[in-house]
């Protein structure tokens, strides 16, 4: 499997495939509209909510997706999977996806939301607003708008339930490598980040931005 979060947190994530304008015509946001899901992996919000809870599961979910810049395209009450829109914060709109893990190891079951928005869609929408780097990836200036905003969605599941970690970036947590946030940052938060972080001190739920941009 593809590298482990505990790799992330140390420091070695490899490289992989952010505004200086704001607002997007319409035209552009139509651009983004297309069928763009599940090509070229996805930029995540991985929510950790702790041990199996349906209920909870439910509730997170829901919670998403009554953010205002979420629209569903597809809603199927009680379904954990669930595709829609997204409003981001330079006015482009993406297709979004949004779906549920459940993970079991020696000490139980934990559950996860994953909110993905597919790269080829983000990269659309950066080369519209801003440069893409040599290598092709996304801006860091753009990025980091689009950090902010997703560590925003997760501040507004928590306002519903009450959650310990998230992690954004691409691909930022490999579900199926069970590692909790009790392990990851038995030791703190890292001072540098290759993938950002909500996590909870002191009962606040704190932003900690990516602070090295691969």
């Amino acid at each position: 499997m593809g590298q482990t979060m505990r790799e992330q947190v140390n420091g070695r994530q490899p490289n992989r495939t952010a505004s200086r304008a704001a607002g997007v015509t319409a035209n552009a946001g139509e651009l983004l509209e297309a069928d763009e899901v599940g090509h070229g992996g996805y930029y995540e919000i991985v929510i950790e909510l702790g041990a199996h809870s349906r209920d909870r599961l439910l509730a997170a979910f829901d919670a998403l997706w009554t953010h205002t810049d979420l629209a569903p395209v597809e809603a199927k009450a009680g379904t954990l999977r669930r595709r829609g829109k997204a409003r981001l914060p330079d006015g482009a709109l993406v297709p979004v996806l949004a779906f549920t893990e459940t993970m079991r190891d020696q000490q139980g079951q934990t559950d996860y939301l994953i909110f993905a928005l597919p790269m080829p869609a983000l990269e659309k929408a950066c080369s519209l607003v801003a440069d893409m780097t040599p290598a092709g990836g996304l801006d860091p200036h753009w990025r980091r708008d689009l950090e902010a905003w997703l560590a925003g969605l997760g501040h507004h599941v928590d306002g519903s339930v009450s959650f310990q970690a998230a992690y954004i970036g691409f691909l930022p947590f490999p579900i199926g490598d069970v590692e909790t946030a009790a392990h990851l940052f038995a030791g703190g938060i890292p001072a540098e980040r290759c993938v950002a972080y909500l996590y909870r001190r002191d009962a606040a739920l704190e932003f900690f931005p990516t602070t090295r941009w691969s």
